[in-house]
Parts: C-alpha cells; sequence; structure tokens
C-alpha cells in the first residue's frame, strides 16, 4: 500500500485576518497585485490603460492615507475584516464608467439649480458664471435631457462651470480611453486645486450662492448613505468569514487527527523496523555459527550436497523511511492495530479532500460578493437567496438611503472638494454612487424603450400608492419582475 500522507500536515492559518500593524504592509501589496493584473489585462486589451488605475504617486498617497484613516475607525469586530476592507478598496478602478454613465455632474447641475430657484436667487447672479460661448456647451448634451423647468443649454451650462473648474489650473487628466477625470485627480490629490484664477472662481462663487447649512447637509446625507452601504459590506463579508473560519476549523481538525495518526503509525514503524534488525541479526549469527561445508562438496558427492545459506537480507538501491517500510511491508504482519490505522487514515484523507473542496468554494463565494456589490449595487436576488441564511436577506437586499440622488451627486463633488475622505475609498465610494445614480430618471441601466410595457398599454403594478409620492422610491413593479428590479416615479414618468 502506497502511504497516502507521508509527511505532517500544517495547519491552515486565517489569511483573512490582517494585523493592524500589517495594514500598511497589506496596502501595498494590494495596489502591487492590481498593478500586475492590469498590466496582463492591457497586454491582451489595447483599450485598457493604465490610467483607470487612479494610482499616480499622489493619488496612490492620498488613498492609502484615506484607507488608513477608515480602518482605525472600524469598530472591533470589523477590524477583523480589515483584509477584505482594503482589497475592496484598492481593487476598484477609476470612476469613468460611474462619472459618465450616471452623469454625476448632470444630476449635480439640476441640484444647484433647484436649490438657487428654491432661493429666489437672480437668475443675472447665475448667468453671469457661465459661459457665453455656445460652442464651449455643446459637447456636453451627452443625454437628451427633458426638464419641465429648465433648458438644456442652461443645464449644461452650469455643467461646464463644474466639469472645467480646474482648466485654468492644468486641463482635466485622462483616466482610461477617452475618458477624463472629472472628480477625484491628481490636482485634488495633491491639493493643488484651489488657486486664484477664473474657472476656480466662477465655480467657487457658483456654490458660494448656496447656503453652507445645505451644502453641510448633502455631505451629511452622502456620509449616512456611505454608512449604511459599509454596513451592508461587512454584514455580507462577515458572513462569509465566518463560514470560512468553520471550514478552516474542521480541515485542521481532520489535519489533526490525521498527524496523530500518523505519529502512532511512525512509533510502529520505528518498533517493526527495531524487530526487523533484531531477526537479521539473529539470522546473520545463525549463519556464522553453521561449521563450514568443503568447497568442493557438491563436486564429490552432488547427492549428499548440504543446503546452501538463504541470505535475508540484500542491499537496497534506496533507504525507504520506517513509515513507508511499515506500510508498503508490514501489511501481512497480522497487526489488527496497524491495520485499523491505515483504515482510518485512508478515511480521513477523503474527509480532508472535501474539506479543502468546502473551504475552496466559501473563499469563491467570497470572491463573487466582492466583485457583485460593487459593480451590481446592492446584491442580486438570486445571489442573496443562494449563498446567504435568511435571516439576513433583508440586510443584504435592503437598497442604502437615497432621499435625493441629485443631491448625492452633488455631495460627491463637493466632498472632493473639501478633502472629505469618502471619495478616496474607491470601493465603497464607488459601490454607493452606483446605487444612487440607479435612482435617477436616466439610471435604469437595464432599461429598452422597446420591451416598455408603457408603449403596449400594460399599467404598472404598484405595492402601495401613498398620497404624498417619494419620488425615488422602488414602488413601482412590473407583474413578472423580483422587488429589487422595482422602478421609481421619476424613472417611470421620464421613459413615457
Amino acid at each position: 500500500m502506497k502511504n497516502p500522507l507521508p509527511e505532517r500536515l500544517s495547519m491552515i492559518e486565517d489569511f483573512m485576518y490582517t494585523e493592524p500593524k500589517e495594514w500598511h504592509k497589506k496596502i501595498r501589496t494590494e495596489i502591487q497585485h492590481l498593478r500586475q493584473a492590469h498590466s496582463k489585462a492591457m497586454k491582451k486589451n489595447n483599450r485598457i490603460t493604465s490610467g483607470l488605475l487612479d494610482l499616480e504617486p499622489a493619488m496612490e498617497k492620498r488613498r492609502t492615507a484615506a484607507l488608513l484613516s477608515s480602518l482605525e475607525k472600524l469598530n472591533e469586530h470589523d477590524r477583523q475584516l480589515a483584509g477584505d476592507w482594503i482589497t475592496l478598496n484598492i481593487f476598484s478602478e477609476s470612476y469613468a464608467p460611474v462619472q459618465y454613465d450616471g452623469h454625476i455632474l448632470t444630476a449635480s447641475s439640476i441640484w444647484i439649480l433647484d436649490r438657487l430657484s428654491e432661493l429666489n436667487v437672480p437668475l443675472d447672479k447665475i448667468y453671469m458664471l457661465l459661459p457665453t460661448d455656445e460652442e464651449l456647451i455643446d459637447d456636453l448634451f451627452e443625454i437628451d435631457i427633458w426638464d419641465c423647468q429648465y433648458e438644456e443649454d442652461l443645464i449644461a451650462s452650469v455643467e461646464y462651470v463644474l466639469r472645467y473648474r480646474n482648466q485654468d489650473i492644468a486641463p482635466l487628466e485622462s483616466n482610461g480611453g477617452d475618458g477624463e477625470r472629472i472628480l477625484t485627480s491628481n490636482l485634488a490629490a495633491e491639493g493643488k486645486d484651489h488657486a486664484a484664477v477664473p474657472s476656480r472662481q466662477k465655480f467657487e462663487s457658483l456654490l458660494a450662492l448656496l447656503p453652507q447649512w445645505m451644502k453641510d447637509e448633502a455631505i451629511a446625507h452622502l456620509e449616512a448613505c456611505h454608512q449604511a452601504w459599509t454596513e451592508r459590506f461587512f454584514t455580507g463579508i462577515g458572513f462569509f468569514k465566518g463560514q470560512y473560519i468553520d471550514k478552516v476549523h474542521n480541515a485542521n481538525t481532520i489535519r489533526k487527527e490525521i498527524n496523530e495518526i500518523r505519529d502512532k503509525l511512525e512509533c510502529k514503524a520505528k518498533q517493526y523496523m527495531a524487530e526487523r534488525e533484531r531477526l537479521r541479526k539473529n539470522r546473520k549469527a545463525q549463519i556464522k555459527s553453521k561449521p563450514n561445508a568443503p568447497i568442493n562438496a557438491p563436486l564429490m558427492n552432488p547427492l549428499r550436497a548440504p543446503n546452501l545459506p538463504i541470505i535475508f537480507e540484500t542491499a537496497l538501491a534506496y533507504a525507504p523511511s520506517p513509515l513507508t517500510a511499515l506500510i508498503n511491508g508490514a501489511g501481512d504482519m497480522g497487526d489488527a492495530e496497524i491495520v485499523s490505522l491505515l483504515d482510518k487514515m485512508k478515511g480521513l484523507d477523503n474527509l480532508h479532500e472535501t474539506a479543502l473542496k468546502e473551504l475552496d468554494d466559501v473563499i469563491d463565494q467570497r470572491g463573487k460578493f466582492l466583485y457583485m456589490i460593487v459593480h451590481r449595487s446592492y446584491l442580486t436576488f438570486d445571489f442573496v437567496t443562494e449563498y446567504f441564511p435568511e435571516e439576513l436577506h433583508e440586510a443584504m437586499l435592503k437598497p442604502v438611503p437615497v432621499p435625493d440622488p441629485y443631491e448625492l451627486c452633488f455631495a460627491m463633488l463637493y466632498a472632493v472638494e473639501t478633502g472629505n475622505d469618502i471619495p478616496w475609498l474607491y470601493g465603497s465610494c464607488i459601490g454607493t454612487l452606483s446605487e444612487v445614480v440607479d435612482y435617477l430618471p436616466w439610471g435604469m441601466s437595464d432599461y429598452s424603450e422597446m420591451e416598455d410595457p408603457y408603449w403596449e398599454e400594460v399599467p404598472p403594478m404598484s405595492s402601495k400608492v401613498p398620497d404624498f409620492p417619494d419620488w425615488y422610491a422602488r414602488d413601482y413593479y412590473w407583474k413578472n419582475d423580483d422587488e429589487y428590479e422595482a422602478r421609481n416615479l421619476s424613472q417611470i414618468i421620464y421613459f413615457i
């Protein structure tokens, strides 16, 4: 029988846990891994550029500082998951997809105009800050905006002031492909985006028309939204961490038992080899004690030739270990304990293989979670019900609080301007912002006019009809839709 596990098995360590003193090292390691992975992707796809990483020296330093600060603020429970928090916020690329597909600055412009309208700010004060050359704003009509209060060129003019707020300091930075950094940038990372130049003065004068409490309130709402997203993340990753620890404990228990059996077999092997050596010496002694036969005895009388000695041991081409020799050569010794231990070892080997597969499955599920929670806003119903216990379904499917998606888009821009750390936590903030823009009228990424039931005169199914409807609550869905696919009133009106 071949020795199934000739070496002792080491215990599996908890690789998900990162000591606080190792946080900075973990960040540097993750950044290096990301760069290597991105470099390989660039070789396979020439449309991928290094700019998508947002990891130039200034931005790397700013992102690292924000990440370390957020780690220090984690509670004791979440600190056990610091390694995953680092991975989430390093392995996310730039804001390019969400800032362009979500039209963050367009939403910010509409919010600013709404607030200035409520404050009865004279239009002359606004117009004097806007570009007068119509050609400058022609390129900003990225979506077919219809608004009951503002002309398209007015919204685009405000967006121009927001987008090109730093053009007199430095041109817009490329973030890969044809995109440009309109939120975070190297300029913002270095704190060099507040020079006294015309483009900045117009931008800051526009924001100065808003009272400070209104801007502070927008930031507070962004922080609350980001906190809710963060809590959901730690709830999900905490579940997988618990599953991981259970599987590690199970595998280590099996490994410990395998090692104990191996130790017993090793002891038996040494006894076996010692007994074998004793028998060998006794046999040699017996051979030496017999009288030597005449050399020519067979020639003298072949019929009376004495029995020639049989050599018990011959030189081996290799020297097996005692345990290998026992398993390979002692199967017929009749030792019931050895046979029992070998049978148990075989059974444990199968259990160990199963335990490692279950551990790999949990790690794979954790990886899917880290990807989906950023790229799919809040997780899909199918994924949550398949991988999470029922008691966590509500926590994982509940959307983050979005009182006003336009306000939160503005808050994102304002957070960059005021040095807030949230925009520099790329994973969690991109995940939060992705969910925010999903509430905008144009935020339905899966919308298809050809499949819109309204064109077929099919009325929506509503779970409730409030007296004063919340324009951004997802309370409306089609007959066969899951609840997480529900639409809000602004989206329904926008697409009819």
